[in-house]
């Protein structure tokens, strides 16, 4: 999370808005109003998902509606790469019961797929099946031994094993010494045969007897794991010394679609003591701008209603407390709470609005919320 100046109103507590219409507020909507719950409704329309490849229909049609504007803008497509992840068709039953891939067991990532089944003996090594092998006699062999290192020594043992005959090695530990093992994906060790980690819980049910044999079937398959996240950046540049961050997850599409008609309105009101940067980003992956912000606007639960926000009154300080207090509207029912500030540095505002629909279809109740946030903007412009 990148830090931000304190705003120069003073230090400001977050706040959270739970907004809702009240019964009736479709038929008393004003001319601007009902223009605004229009475009929600057409915005709403063209951000919904597909299923296509490439960038998200949300994006290119974000993108497309902030060239309309006039406003400038940009699409950022971040490459992830997780390394290797357990694939779907990653299995293991010990004895006729299957194990929960992730958590009864993993393999290690720098094993090869492969599958294998037969009835191995515990303590019993057979050639053409897979061998279950202990930890305890590594981890009490390297004991003491500063260079010791368990996964190096595993890579011989699984070239000794498949010398032998073994198809894979199913790893557990009965030892209290911690062994460290857990799925890394950015593991590049390389095993000779695919090799699995049996989690202790299920290796004291299924190795509790060391002269049995166990009835295994097994199938290690992981996979490389990339994918791209998406934003759409785009900022009223008014030559201000401050900025105010306007943001929704592109993914709620409500939240999206309001973002777009405030931009639509700053647009037009042209105001000048702040820059505004809006920002649509793929849900949980926001990323927000350096430099002197006054405040956050969070948008993202407009059109979800969010069950965590609870009708405490907050104390605040500044022009944001004064431009909240002033503002009411008779078909708005609004409830001040007290936001989740989280990864917020202090001094820096922030406004987190929800909206409540009481099952009133359209977008009333966002038009609404929408009029009602920009006349708070519109207050703190003139402050």
């Amino acid at each position: 999370m990148k830090h931000y100046p304190r705003m120069r109103t003073g230090v400001w507590i977050g706040l959270a808005l739970c907004l809702g219409v009240y019964p009736g507020a479709a038929q008393k909507l004003k001319k601007a109003d009902r223009a605004i719950a229009a475009r929600l409704s057409e915005d709403i329309e063209g951000l919904r998902p597909d299923s296509g490849a490439g960038a998200p229909r949300a994006c290119s049609y974000l993108s497309a509606q902030f060239g309309e504007m006039g406003v400038d803008h940009n699409l950022k497509v971040v490459p992830v790469d997780e390394g290797r992840v357990i694939a779907a068709g990653c299995f293991l039953s010990l004895d006729g019961k299957a194990a929960a891939a992730g958590s009864d067991f993993f393999p290690l990532a720098g094993s090869p797929d492969g599958h294998t089944s037969g009835s191995s003996g515990i303590s019993l090594n057979e050639a053409g099946l897979p061998w279950i092998h202990d930890l305890r006699y590594d981890l009490e062999a390297g004991r003491g031994t500063p260079s010791f290192d368990i996964r190096k020594a595993l890579v011989a043992k699984a070239r000794e094993a498949k010398k032998k005959g073994a198809t894979a090695l199913l790893l557990y530990n009965s030892s209290i010494q911690p062994d460290g093992f857990h799925f890394d994906g950015a593991d590049t060790t390389h095993y000779a045969i695919p090799v699995v980690y049996i989690s202790k819980g299920l290796s004291n049910k299924a190795f509790k007897d060391p002269t049995a044999y166990v009835d295994v079937d097994l199938t290690v398959a992981t996979q490389e794991k990339t994918y791209n996240v998406y934003s759409v950046e785009a900022r009223i540049n008014t030559g201000a010394q401050r900025e105010i961050v306007l943001e929704a997850a592109f993914d709620t599409v409500g939240g999206a679609a309001a973002l777009l008609e405030l931009a639509r309105l700053v647009r037009q009101a042209g105001w000048k003591r702040h820059n505004y940067f809006f920002l649509a980003y793929q849900a949980g992956r926001a990323t927000r701008p350096t430099g002197p912000v006054d405040c956050i606007v969070n948008m993202e639960g407009l059109g979800n209603p969010h069950p965590l926000l609870n009708a405490r009154t907050s104390q605040a300080g500044g022009a944001w407390a004064e431009a909240l207090k002033a503002k009411r509207d008779d078909y708005l029912q609004v409830a001040y709470g007290v936001a989740d500030s989280a990864g917020v540095p202090p001094g820096c505002g922030l406004l987190h609005f929800s909206s409540e629909r009481p099952g009133a279809p359209g977008t009333d109740g966002e038009a609404l919320a929408v009029r009602y946030l920009f006349n708070v903007l519109s207050a703190a412009e003139k402050k």
